[in-house]
């Protein structure tokens, strides 16, 4: 399983070696998308990573100001 899916609810991320991205995050359509520690993709929140401020979409979409 690779690439955006849906399991029990969750909206998830697996590479293309299988593993899950976790408090990480990766390009998807060609825009960065990021997940928190559970691996769920972080939608519609202003959030802190390493000192920095972002803001995603309710699609989870990184929001270029």
């Amino acid at each position: 399983m690779t690439g955006r899916q849906t399991i029990k609810g969750q909206d998830l991320y697996f590479f293309e070696d299988g593993s899950q991205s976790k408090n990480g995050s990766f390009t998807y359509d060609g825009k960065i998308m990021f997940t928190d520690e559970a691996g769920n993709i972080i939608k519609g929140q202003c959030f802190e990573r390493d000192g920095v401020s972002y803001t995603t979409d309710t699609d989870g979409y990184l929001v270029v100001e």
